[in-house]
């Protein structure tokens, strides 16, 4: 196994430190060194990237094998483009970015090295990977009076991919029928042409590992060295494929934090008599927010970390404040909320940094008991459908976006944006594609090396003389031209031609000052790996409030059921996004006096409207 030490750690520093200076404290040392732990928990804005991109670096100055390589995988492309974009900052880290080393999604890890293979062992080359959109075409292809009888009793779309096992069909469709037979005959038809879900390819890959004990052995050997980023949002079927490949490899960690677990229910789940066995490593310290947001955002933590501390400078004003509202004062929470933010911060503060208000819930409910169901309660401008984005299109805008993006970052995976632009623009029409396919196929060789400023701008401008159209039924060409573009992220914020990006926000001036700021409002989903300078949460209604439910269970020390420790992790997300101030809204009426006291103990100030 290769070592790491205080000198390599001391280089790396000195890489790193381009723009400003990186010194790593004790606890990131020792991550950095530490290549037997399973398990590295680290808190937000512990600098969990930058540690493994500092371990890579180091890594990849004292790799010497060429047949064998570190695998470094991620649940989401965001996670993935980072670490390649920030791995391709300098001369060391593009090591880890060529063979013989695989830094990419899960999913992609699984197709590449898996499921691909074996489909053509198969005599399939042309392979398509999609989700919901294949389900459709499939299910478009059933005789419309079987269609018809699927529907009628409540089955649609997602019966058309194998489930459970590879070959296996959905237990509602029965195979000794008619219209089952119909439908098991169109998947199998349709794998055979290389059309596959994202889904199909992890139950192949499953199966494959199953059946060949040889193939585990040899990806184990391929790839010694694993390390998985965010791995709090893997699901248990991937954590299942991964662990058996990995198994037998020499190094194999999990970097994560299980308290920002919001995508995957059933991910990271790891028991107490596990953590035993296999030991557990922690980043404690956030350099993110001061050491009051830790203290406030720590109650709502699942999974404690110990000695959870915020370094970030301290707002002598700020205050962690509980906005109490009823029935009649609700639509004064932005308001209040805009009255904090200009009493606490500068106007040079609110300007280099966003605030935004933010709930769990975006879907109201009507005939409910409830005050605040959802964001669009306090704030009426808020709409989900403005954040929609498979409805706004146009190239243009997104040739502007990609071509500023590219010149920041000289990084390929920007062609996705143009990709995006162009599928958009192309249309339904086949003449069009016909015209313009050559003209790809041109571009093809260029682009698999690695796109120059000059090819990206020609290509770009390919498509401009195309009309604007909503539709997207020209990826199955494109797909066919370009394979090996990542075609994940389609919907990449767009908009109709002459306006701007949406941005939901909330404005407030002070009419004694005139003091102005704006307040971005948005999902704690969609907040998620930010940074902000204050942040309210709101509460919200799933069945019962969200965040009063969840305070007065922590109150009483009652069991949280599945529901409420969702809720908490929301909760810990959205209040570990502010710098130095975070506020809370609830409705007055469900608040107990106990339940004051006890959020007053936990460093929060109450303000009743």
């Amino acid at each position: 196994m290769l070592t790491i030490t205080d000198a390599d750690i001391a280089r790396v520093e000195c890489i790193f430190s381009t723009n400003s200076e990186i010194r790593f404290d004790d606890h990131q040392r020792e991550i950095i060194k530490d290549l037997h732990t399973p398990i590295v928990y680290a808190c937000p804005g512990s600098g969990k990237t930058t540690v493994l991109l500092a371990k890579l670096v180091i890594l990849a100055t004292k790799w010497e094998y060429k047949f064998s390589g570190i695998c470094v995988l991620s649940f989401t492309n965001a996670a993935r483009i980072e670490l390649q974009q920030r791995l391709g900052g300098n001369q060391i880290g593009n090591k880890v970015l060529e063979h013989p080393h695989f830094v990419g999604t899960i999913q992609s890890f699984i197709d590449t090295m898996i499921s691909i293979p074996y489909l053509k062992s198969k005599g399939i080359n042309d392979i398509w990977v999609e989700g919901s959109n294949l389900l459709e075409k499939r299910f478009n292809r059933i005789p419309h009076n079987y269609q018809y009888f699927f529907m009628k009793n409540h089955l649609s779309n997602d019966i058309m991919e194998y489930k459970n096992t590879f070959g296996g069909i959905d237990e509602r469709v029965k195979t000794n029928t008619h219209s089952g037979n119909c439908v098991v005959d169109i998947i199998r038809k349709s794998i055979f042409k290389g059309e596959v879900t994202y889904g199909e390819m992890k139950l192949l890959a499953n199966s494959l590992l199953k059946e060949d004990k040889k193939l585990h052995k040899y990806i184990a050997s391929r790839f010694p060295y694993v390390f998985i980023d965010e791995a709090q949002d893997t699901t248990n079927e991937d954590s299942n494929i991964l662990d058996t490949c990995f198994n037998n490899s020499i190094v194999f960690q999990k970097y994560g934090d299980p308290n920002q677990r919001i995508y995957s229910p059933d991910s990271m789940r790891i028991s107490n008599e596990d953590i035993l066995d296999i030991g557990k490593a922690y980043l404690p310290n956030s350099y993110r927010f001061c050491d009051s947001i830790a203290s406030v955002a720590s109650p709502f933590a699942q999974d404690p970390i110990p000695k959870f501390h915020g370094f970030y400078k301290e707002n002598i004003k700020a205050k962690n404040t509980v906005i109490l509202y009823n029935k009649d004062s609700i639509l004064r929470v932005g308001e209040e909320y805009g009255k904090i933010l200009l009493s606490t911060f500068s106007n040079d503060e609110l300007r280099e940094s966003s605030c935004w208000a933010i709930s769990q819930t975006v879907k109201p409910k009507e005939n409910s008991r409830f005050t605040g169901h959802c964001l669009s309660d306090y704030f009426p401008l808020f709409s989900r459908e403005l954040t929609d984005h498979k409805n706004l299109t146009c190239f243009e805008t997104c040739y502007e976006i990609a071509k500023a993006e590219f010149e920041k970052t000289q990084s390929t995976s920007v062609i996705n944006y143009l990709v995006t632009g162009i599928i958009k623009t192309l249309g339904q029409k086949e003449s069009k594609w016909k015209s313009i396919r050559p003209r790809f196929l041109d571009m093809k060789e260029e682009l698999s090396k690695g796109i120059e400023q000059e090819s990206f701008i020609h290509l770009a401008k390919m498509f401009l003389e195309f009309e604007d159209s909503k539709t997207d039924q020209i990826i199955e060409n494109l797909r066919e031209v370009f394979p090996e573009l990542d075609y994940t992220d389609f919907y990449t914020p767009l908009v109709k031609k002459g306006s701007d990006i949406p941005k939901i926000s909330y404005p407030y001036r002070d009419s004694i000052t005139g003091r102005e700021l704006t307040i971005n409002l948005g999902t704690i989903h969609s907040v998620k790996g930010q940074t902000h300078l204050a942040t309210l949460v709101v509460d919200s209604v799933f069945y019962d409030y969200n965040i009063y439910t969840l305070i007065k269970k922590l109150r009483k020390n009652k069991d949280l059921k599945d529901r409420d420790i969702a809720r908490s992790r929301c909760l810990f997300v959205g209040l570990t996004r502010p710098r130095s101030l975070a506020c809370m809204a609830l409705d007055s009426e469900f608040i107990e006096l106990a339940d004051k006291d006890w959020l007053i103990s936990k460093g929060w100030s109450i303000l009743e409207l």
